[in-house]
């Protein structure tokens, strides 16, 4: 954990580093906004007891008001290292105000603290206003504390190598530096990349946690579904592919997996996640879509906003599988995008195919209004549900280097059906392994698995 000296401590080693960074006598400020006064007290008040007097704690009640303190400080050549903003607020919004101090001062690091932020204002603050990190409220104390110290603590890095780069410009220009000191200075800066480097891999490591705290917890999804098991291996520290679980109806009748593997993997793909896993969010809990075709079209329109694609022609976006089965109807129902459902009952296997057609994609702009299929099988007697990603299919392995393939997936997954479901992750996990081998993973694995 991040601590309040180990922080000061990486501000003092800047600050000697022969250029301060924070003029002398004055204290690093951070400014906290939300119309709320009880919630600014809180906030105030744990980070006053957090980290001391190393800091100046601005708290302000709207975000007008907010930019006028801010352009102040920034006048005053005030150091403000981070912003951390509610987003309902009368008037300004917060994605609206943090792109608004983006604009003042890029280096300004921001935090949008609410629990009320949608997918869209997420994504409006991560386009154009740098979002460091978003936190649900009401918060959780470590998770805060450890944010704030973690974002402050970059901040300064970040100026002091704009400080050494400034100083490597100018020793290149100056032809009667020595040897020595050019060494000297070159040894530097390999420590401060190693040191960097170490950094962010903690940061990566920490949105590792943050990233599996998204998904659904295991207790969760077995009060629901007695027979399960989740194969989840991500190719970095943080994964593209994730799943989702919930039960709804009056009498949580209809359960609904989804497997979905976003565009790219490790940190792009964990962000991409994220704005999938908010979406669907959005679309199943708050509007209450519980139909699996319906789910993708209303995803699909989603991902292309939140990202903007018609204009910044981005072409992100993700394959999906959408199950949703009622208990009391015994109905099973399926929608894919690019990703198909693998049935198996005692007496037959078939593969019930996804659409031809991923979810988001500057490409695909204009036809919002495709149709995806949504078959419905009806269930007769105990059936297990495969859904999956693309990467254990992918993967590279076996005596002669080559791709596992669908079709070895299917065998695999047909051939194991019968066992207990805890047996059949053991099984399927060790398979993976031992095909990957010494090789390389080349992708995020998901393999869903239940029964019906």
């Amino acid at each position: 954990m991040i601590t309040s000296t180990t922080l000061m401590a990486t501000i003092v080693d800047t600050q000697t580093s022969g250029t301060p960074l924070t003029p002398k006598g004055r204290k690093p400020v951070i400014i906290c906004v939300d119309d709320e006064q009880m919630v600014l007290t809180s906030l105030k008040s744990q980070l006053k007891h957090h980290f001391g007097n190393e800091f100046i704690i601005e708290t302000v009640d709207s975000a007008e008001e907010a930019i006028e303190v801010f352009h102040e400080y920034i006048r005053n050549n005030a150091i403000v290292p981070l912003v951390i903003s509610d987003q309902i607020m009368p008037g300004m919004k917060g994605d609206e105000f943090l792109k608004e101090i983006h604009s003042i001062n890029s280096s300004t690091l921001k935090i949008l603290l609410t629990g009320q932020a949608s997918a869209d204002a997420i994504g409006n603050a991560v386009n154009y206003a740098s979002l460091y990190r978003y936190i649900s409220k009401p918060w959780e104390q470590t998770d805060l504390n450890l944010t704030v110290a973690e974002a402050v603590r970059s901040f300064f890095q970040s100026q002091q190598l704009e400080v050494q780069n400034k100083l490597l410009k100018e020793y290149a220009e100056t032809l009667e530096q020595k040897i020595e000191e050019r060494t000297r200075e070159v040894m530097a800066q390999k420590a401060e990349l190693e040191v960097k480097n170490n950094d962010i891999t903690a940061s990566i490591n920490y949105a590792s946690f943050m990233q599996k705290a998204m998904l659904p917890p295991d207790d969760f999804i077995q009060q629901h579904l007695t027979n399960y098991f989740v194969l989840y291996k991500p190719r970095d520290i943080v994964s593209g592919d994730f799943y989702w679980f919930s039960a709804k109806g009056d009498d949580n009748e209809k359960m609904i997996m989804i497997a979905a593997d976003c565009t790219g993997h490790g940190v792009p793909g964990g962000f991409m996640s994220i704005v999938g896993n908010n979406s669907l969010n959005e679309i199943i809990n708050k509007e209450k879509i519980y139909q699996p075709s319906t789910i993708l079209k209303k995803l699909d329109k989603r991902i292309k906003r939140v990202l903007n694609q018609s204009k910044t022609q981005n072409n992100d976006g993700l394959d999906i599988a959408v199950c949703v089965y009622d208990k009391k109807t015994k109905t099973l129902e399926f929608a894919g995008a690019n990703n198909s459902l693998l049935i198996v009952t005692t007496t037959k296997t078939s593969e019930i195919k996804a659409d031809s057609k991923s979810i988001g994609g500057f490409w695909n702009i204009g036809n919002d209004e495709y149709e995806f299929t949504n078959h419905s099988i009806q269930i007769t007697e105990k059936t297990q549900c495969y859904i999956y990603s693309d990467g254990f299919s992918d993967q590279f392995g076996g005596p002669r280097n080559k791709k596992f393939l669908r079709k070895n997936l299917y065998k695999l997954l047909t051939e194991n059906s019968s066992k207990p479901f805890i047996e059949q992750h053991s099984t399927i996990e060790k398979t993976f392994n031992d095909w990957k081998g010494n090789y390389e993973q080349v992708d995020d694995v998901l393999v869903f698995g239940f029964e019906v």
